[in-house]
Order: C-alpha cells, then structure tokens, then sequence
C-alpha cells in the first residue's frame, strides 16, 4: 500500500514539472512555481524522493523561472543604454563612445 502511495506522489511531482518545462505563459509559469515547490517539499518531506534530489530539482526549476523574461523590462525602449542579463538581474550601463 505503502509502495502504491509513494509511485502516486512521485508521478503527479513528475508530472507537474513537466507541465512546468512546456509552459510559454511567463504569469501562468510564475504563479506555478510556489506551488511546485510545495510539492516538491511534501515529496522530500515524506521520503518519496530524497532530500537532495529535491534540492536539484527546486534548483534547476528557479533557474528557469528567473530566465524567463520579465514584461516591464520587455516594454521599456532604451536609448544609449547597453541592456545584460545575469541571472534574471537586468543590468543597464551607457554606452560609450569613445575609443581607446
């Protein structure tokens, strides 16, 4: 019985990261993401997956998560301004133009 419980937990935790990796709607992912970590959680919590499993597996997901672009960002039109990215931080520095 024990068995059959755990196979359940395991496949929907599955099951919802990979719902997860195919979203394309940057809110819909953003809301989706507290809760599958909460599952996850619940999954290390119960000793479905182990401790550090779910710790690679939050990991790899709020990568992506931060990778997704932000919308404010998107909209805003920049004018001698180089624009990076690191780590889901936006980075803004004017250019120059002299050379050395």
């Amino acid at each position: 019985m024990k068995q059959m419980r755990n196979r359940y937990h395991a496949k929907t935790m599955r099951n919802a990261i990979r719902k997860f990796k195919s979203l394309t709607d940057i809110e819909t992912a953003r809301d989706q993401y507290p809760k599958l970590v909460s599952l996850i959680d619940k999954n290390a919590k119960r000793k479905v997956i182990h401790k550090n499993k779910a710790a690679n597996l939050k990991s790899k997901l709020s990568k992506k998560n931060s990778l997704l672009p932000s919308k404010s960002i998107n909209s805003i039109i920049l004018t001698g301004l180089w624009c990076y990215c690191i780590r889901g931080f936006f980075l803004f520095k004017p250019i120059s133009y002299e050379r050395r």
